[in-house]
């Protein structure tokens, strides 16, 4: 509940190692945009089970952004917030919690809609690593 605290929580978090690497020596850029928006969800998911209830959006506006820049790092949020729901699971018995939750997950399907039918569709795509059609491995040898 400290200003002060959270603006240092938020400088060593921007400025740790692992990001600094990630942009500077990998270029994972898609990875460090995903890391921008972890706070947010651990924000919004605070607030769907034990805060202000109101606020359902936070967490949807964090899984969007995750999703839209770096899919990988959306299985990680989805570890923790399911780690996170189940360790506060009682409080979703209080007035319109489960009701927020429901909202959180819905606004965050529709407004990803444009990533995840594409990325589905890719999904069931029969692709061939290591075969073709045309060119079959015959004894260690293309025919």
């Amino acid at each position: 509940r400290s200003r002060t605290i959270g603006l240092l929580a938020a400088l060593f978090y921007t400025l740790s190692v692992y990001r600094l690497i990630d942009l500077y020596t990998r270029a994972a850029v898609g990875e460090a945009m995903a890391m921008i928006f972890f706070p947010l969800v651990m924000w919004g998911m605070y607030e769907i089970f034990l805060g202000d209830i109101r606020k359902w959006y936070l967490a949807a506006l964090g899984f969007t952004g995750i999703l839209q820049s770096h899919v990988l790092s959306v299985e990680l949020t989805l570890c923790f917030g399911g780690i996170f729901g189940l360790c506060c699971i009682r409080h979703l018995r209080e007035k319109n919690r489960l009701k927020a939750m429901l909202f959180g997950a819905g606004a965050t399907l529709l407004l990803n809609l444009g990533v995840i039918f594409p990325l589905l569709h890719h999904a069931v795509y029969p692709y061939r690593v290591f075969s073709a059609d045309s060119t079959e491995l015959v004894d260690g040898e293309f025919a």
